[in-house]
């Protein structure tokens, strides 16, 4: 039997989510900057920056 075809929440928002890191806002060459994410390199929400800053 086949897995179920990935859907996305309905409640995700890409560009939600991409507004609120800072490093994505960085162009390269010209072009926005593209995050391939693993475990060790993990960017940090604006929200968990503000709240380190302030602890």
């Amino acid at each position: 039997m086949a897995p179920p075809p990935f859907v996305a929440s309905p409640g995700f928002s890409p560009g939600a989510a991409r507004r609120d890191v800072p490093v994505l806002h960085r162009t390269v060459n010209g072009h926005p900057l593209i995050w391939l994410d693993n475990g060790a390199t993990t960017q940090k929400p604006r929200p968990v920056i503000e709240a380190l800053a302030a602890f």
